[in-house]
């Protein structure tokens, strides 16, 4: 396997590191590419859940195992593949949500280059990306169709068809994803091994990323999946990842950030990912979840000081709640862990603030 080598000269450097950051060593696995790798997390944890996701808002939040993930992946890129969409780049765009993440690897662990897009952006904004990336398909939530059926019949750059996250059938070019995802299984049963035995190149671009950095213009940025594997395999240095780790999804996964910590991270580690229905649901759902480790940004964790210190301020408890706070800040400089969080959440924060 093309890297695999090289993944496993990271591991042992990394394990033999006297870098006193490098904290939690072990279970790391060398992995040259996501398909290496999910193939791995579904065979050791297979029937744990690997997502968590409320399909209708007023049900309870659906288990989805590993070992349904990678069958799942691979029916929707042995489709895809049936469909011509090899080597070609590909689009994803839609809310934090379980289709939103096994289009994500099924494209990467087989078919092509993943073009993540904003979904904040404006129709013309998402116009001129998916003319700029050369996408071929867009896979998205249904507030999108629209937008992206209108690009579509206009002849927009490359695009050939469009896959609806929850359309119940396909029709006119527009493909329900659960139409695709029985078309492919089919295939596999009849022992189609296109997907399959389709080998990833680690150095080539795997991800096209726009990110419009300082400047407002968005820039495409081309990342292998050697960058991304190698990010992953150092990334639980410095936090302790389990499997009885629940993630909490809210920040947009098309960002760098959520995309490798809160969703690549935990699925090579062999966590869960429960995703969020918003930001107004971010109380309920947490309580709903008990989450373990939250990966956020600075306005959000503002948001929930404010909403404490309010709390705290209505209860009468505020000289207690100082208290406790100093005791932890003193005892975290003993390097001493004393849990003073709600339910032993684990807080990740990035220093962007949108």
């Amino acid at each position: 396997m093309k890297g695999y080598e090289e993944a496993v000269e990271l591991v042992n450097k990394i394990k033999w590191s006297r870098n006193k950051f490098d904290l939690y060593k072990d279970n790391l696995r060398p992995i040259a590419n996501l398909k290496q790798m999910l193939e791995e997390s579904a065979e050791l944890f297979a029937n744990r859940p690997c997502f968590w996701q409320k399909f209708n808002k007023n049900e309870p939040f659906t288990p989805i195992t590993y070992s349904k993930v990678l069958r799942d992946v691979n029916s929707l890129g042995t489709a895809l593949l049936s469909r011509g969409m090899a080597d070609k780049k590909i689009a994803v765009i839609g809310e934090n949500c379980y289709h939103w993440a096994l289009s994500y690897l099924a494209i990467a662990c087989g078919v092509g280059v993943v073009v993540p897009l904003d979904k904040e952006l404006n129709a013309t904004e998402l116009k001129q990306l998916v003319e700029q990336s050369g996408a071929s398909c867009v896979l998205l939530s249904p507030k999108y169709r629209k937008m992206f059926k209108e690009m579509l019949d206009q002849g927009t750059g490359k695009l050939e068809f469009l896959v609806d996250f929850r359309a119940d059938m396909s029709e006119d070019n527009v493909y329900a994803l659960s139409d695709l995802l029985a078309e492919g299984s089919h295939l596999l049963d009849m022992g189609d091994r296109r997907y399959l035995d389709r080998e990833i190149d680690p150095d080539v671009m795997g991800v096209l990323l726009f990110t419009s950095g300082t400047t407002g213009v968005a820039k495409g940025v081309m990342l292998s999946q050697k960058n991304l594997c190698a990010e992953i395999m150092l990334d639980p240095l410095l936090i302790k990842y389990t499997k009885e780790d629940i993630f909490f999804s809210v920040l947009p996964l098309h960002h760098t950030y959520e995309c490798t910590c809160a969703f690549l991270v935990s699925v090579y580690r062999g966590s869960s990912i429960g995703y969020c229905q918003g930001l107004k649901y971010i109380q309920k759902d947490m309580a709903e979840l008990k989450p373990t480790i939250f990966c956020g940004v600075p306005l959000i964790f503002e948001s929930f000081r404010k909403s404490i210190l309010k709390n705290v301020k209505k209860q009468g408890k505020e000289r207690m709640f100082n208290f406790a706070l100093r005791l932890n800040r003193a005892a975290g400089k003993l390097n001493l862990d004393l849990e003073l969080r709600p339910d032993g959440v684990r807080t990740l924060s990035c220093g962007y603030s949108a």
